[in-house]
């Protein structure tokens, strides 16, 4: 065996045992980094360098922590401006059929004032109607006929049909007879006027 092959054999003996050596430090089983370490910094030039290897490690470490956590506050704001963005959505949809619904009741009240000022107006109308009933159902024929002509033929047709027949005949014996004769077709539509 020459010298070269030995060599070459050393070489592979020290390979295979700093492996062998690297592996079991790796693992666990063994802790070389502590005793290697503590001889290293025994040099002055190469403590400064492990010093400064570690500080880049934590720094880099506390900067990779830094960012996972502004990760996840990123991922939490923008979990909080969808779910806001979902509400003002739904409020803003709510919002429009509030609107709808008071344009409605808007309408609705409009429409119950109109009603309510028509039936007072039919009411007043009624109580005026039922007034002039009484006040003509207290004349004598010749001085209701007249009067009853003078109001609208429509007026005049209600009145009489309000009065007891006897009464209603006794005031249109009284009347005009062109305008009891219009009167009595208005009454009762079969009816022809007289010429």
């Amino acid at each position: 065996m020459g010298v070269r092959q030995l060599g070459w054999s050393l070489l592979a003996l020290v390979a295979s045992v700093a492996l062998g050596v690297w592996v079991l430090d790796f693992t666990g089983v063994i802790d070389l980094g502590g005793a290697v370490m503590a001889q290293l910094r025994q040099v002055p030039v190469v403590a400064d360098y492990i010093d400064a290897s570690e500080r880049v490690r934590r720094l880099d470490e506390e900067q990779a922590a830094a960012q996972a956590a502004l990760e996840q506050m990123r991922q939490e704001l923008e979990a909080q401006r969808q779910a806001l963005a979902a509400q003002a959505e739904a409020l803003a949809r709510r919002e429009m059929e509030l609107q709808a619904r008071e344009a409605q009741l808007e309408e609705r009240a409009r429409s119950l004032a109109e009603r309510e000022q028509t039936l007072a107006a039919a009411a007043e109308q009624e109580r005026h109607y039922r007034e002039l009933i009484e006040a003509v159902g207290q004349m004598r024929p010749e001085e209701a006929a007249p009067i009853i002509e003078r109001l609208d033929l429509e007026l005049a047709r209600r009145l009489l049909g309000s009065m007891e027949p006897r009464r209603a005949g006794s005031i249109l014996g009284k009347m005009d007879p062109q305008y009891a004769s219009r009167l009595l077709a208005a009454v009762d539509g079969s009816l022809t006027p007289a010429r």
